[in-house]
């Protein structure tokens, strides 16, 4: 099927957010579809959205499916993942690619109880910076959701949580929150089962446990 024309500014950037949601791995299915049907369709009303979203997203999957076949086992994606499991068992809240920290303030109340150790998030652009630039950062509050200091014991915690995962981390200046920026080239593989954004993870298990964030 030929996609309707489009070109210029708009569709250049219309692909780059077909790039970010497929390299993203937040959406699958007819989730993904829906959210670039609505994203085209209010950029380019004039022309057939969903056309022209299928034609982009199956461009997208096959550059995906070509590239992934030459990463490394494993990749820093599946290094960070199991660093924020660990994170999680050991009770930080870890909410994944919300669209801004007010989802992560949802993601807290939603909790219901307050994590016995704090709150990391990362925002959908901060995947589309390790993306473009090698680098994802991990946002940090305190269980009740207030600002840390850069040198506070959970920054210092997480970022030894990403380092005995293979990880390069170093803690990151406030903006306005302390956090952790790690370097990572985002490749999640096809076919991996996709965390909705905005999903948070957490459990009691006791933070004193060996091998979690200490």
């Amino acid at each position: 099927m030929t996609a309707p024309l489009a070109g210029g500014p708009v569709e250049e950037e219309l692909r780059e957010h077909v790039r970010l949601q497929v390299r993203a791995g937040y959406l699958a299915g007819p989730d993904l579809l829906r959210e670039v049907e609505g994203r085209v369709a209010a950029a380019l009303p004039d022309l057939d959205a969903g056309v022209l979203a299928r034609a982009w997203l199956a461009a997208e999957q096959r550059a995906l499916a070509a590239d992934a076949a030459a990463w490394p086992v494993p990749t820093d994606h599946e290094r960070v993942a199991r660093a924020l499991a660990e994170c999680a068992e050991h009770g930080v809240l870890v909410a994944e690619a919300v669209l801004d920290d007010a989802g992560a303030a949802a993601a807290l109340r939603a909790a219901g109880t307050a994590p016995a150790r704090g709150v990391l998030w990362f925002r959908l652009s901060d995947v589309a910076a390790a993306l473009h630039h090698g680098v994802l950062r991990w946002r940090l509050r305190d269980p009740h959701g207030r600002a840390l200091a850069p040198d506070a014991p959970l920054v210092a915690a997480v970022r030894g949580c990403a380092e005995r995962h293979g990880l390069t981390a170093r803690a990151a200046a406030p903006d306005p929150d302390a956090g952790v920026e790690v370097r990572c080239r985002w490749q999640r593989r096809p076919g991996a089962v996709p965390t909705p954004s905005g999903t948070a993870a957490a459990t009691t298990t006791d933070p004193s446990t060996a091998g979690g964030p200490a």
